[in-house]
């Protein structure tokens, strides 16, 4: 409501499409999590952060060049050259 109050960010916002949503809830964003006896890992291989999600929308690559998010411990991989399997990387964050 404050977005749509403040004509600035009004312009980038479609009021009809918002007020079909309201009371619906929102997006929930599921996790699977590797427990074991060293720590754990997040295998969830979805943005997370709003620059994770505006190099998506921006049509980057995907996984990102680097984890804008380090604390949950992702597990990045990618398709491997062949296309044979899929690969563990490390990503600097």
């Amino acid at each position: 409501d404050d977005a749509l109050a403040d004509s600035p960010r009004a312009q980038f916002l479609n009021r009809e499409r918002i007020d079909a949503f309201r009371g619906f809830g929102g997006v929930r964003i599921e996790d699977a999590v590797l427990c074991t006896a060293h720590g754990s890992e997040s295998l969830a291989m979805c943005p997370r952060s709003v620059r994770e999600f505006e190099h998506v929308l921006a049509g980057g690559a995907w996984p990102p060049a680097r984890d804008d998010v380090p604390g949950l411990k992702r597990a990045w991989c990618k398709l491997a050259s062949d296309g044979s399997c899929m690969e563990r990387i490390n990503l600097p964050s």
